[in-house]
């Protein structure tokens, strides 16, 4: 895997048409997502790759600054599109931050509807 220093932040917007359904995160400007209310949450993800690259590629979620909760390691060759996903419960305590990094860049995930991530409060 590349070094730290080459890991992308992945972006992520909250988009809703009712604000008070987020009243329990908050997207903060440095785009990690900041947990307002302790409990249990359902937190999913899917990276979308749009050609070969050198090394896998990995998308890694944190808790604060240097706790892994989980990563997912996807194909470098073979299909010119390829994605890797997951979803589980973690319990989150309030004032927690969450952000996802990917090891090689931005520049060939897919963004459009094939790259996201996100939680919901169980």
């Amino acid at each position: 895997l590349n070094t730290a220093a080459t890991r992308k932040i992945l972006k992520m917007e909250l988009v809703t048409s009712v604000s008070k359904t987020f009243s329990f995160v908050r997207n903060g400007s440095d785009q990690k997502l900041e947990i307002l209310q302790s409990g249990m949450y359902f937190i999913y993800a899917q990276v979308t790759r749009m050609k070969e690259i050198e090394s896998y590629f990995t998308m890694m979620l944190y808790k604060d600054e240097n706790i892994l909760l989980n990563q997912m390691t996807g194909t470098n060759t073979g299909e010119n599109i390829a994605s890797i996903n997951f979803g589980r419960p973690y319990f989150l305590s309030k004032g927690e931050k969450l952000f996802c990094k990917v090891n090689d860049g931005l520049e060939h995930i897919l963004t459009e509807n094939l790259t996201y991530w996100g939680l919901y409060k169980m």
